[in-house]
């Protein structure tokens, strides 16, 4: 869903498909930039349950750790979204509960970025270091369509 950049005053409703005909406080909230508490709150949020999913494996709740940690400092305040967040939390609870096709993803997603992680410690030759550099676009292509089909924040 593309991001609404409506300017709300009471009198004029939203547009958009995103918001209901009258404002209230969720659709209100869905234009305004998240503050402090709304980042930080979704930071622990996604920690609990992703630690939750992989069952506080050690090598995983480690990688996740990193990367969440990384998505967060390096990652823009405008790509927050709160909905997207709700639906990884989605994701990683169902990963948590059943075997099913959420936990045979996530476990191979960090399967990859721990094999990933380690290769990046090796002293490569210089004609191996080319091929190590395009070794994972396909995985990351994959991931991001995955990300926006289903609208989830891995």
């Amino acid at each position: 869903m593309p991001k609404c950049n409506f300017k709300w005053s009471l009198a004029i409703p939203c547009p958009c498909t995103c918001c209901t005909t009258t404002p209230n406080y969720l659709s209100l909230r869905r234009h305004l930039m998240p503050t402090n508490h709304d980042i930080i709150t979704a930071y622990r949020s996604l920690h609990r349950v992703s630690l939750r999913a992989v069952q506080f494996a050690k090598p995983a709740r480690f990688i996740l750790r990193d990367r969440l940690r990384n998505g967060f400092r390096k990652g823009a305040i405008e790509d927050f979204d709160a909905q997207k967040i709700a639906r990884t939390l989605e994701f990683l609870d169902h990963a948590r509960t059943t075997r099913g096709l959420e936990h045979k993803l996530l476990k191979n997603i960090l399967l990859v970025w721990g094999k990933r992680k380690d290769a990046m410690y090796q002293t490569l030759p210089k004609h191996q270091a080319a091929i190590f550099t395009k070794r994972y676009d396909g995985f990351e292509e994959t991931l991001r369509n995955l990300n926006e089909s289903m609208r989830l924040c891995l």
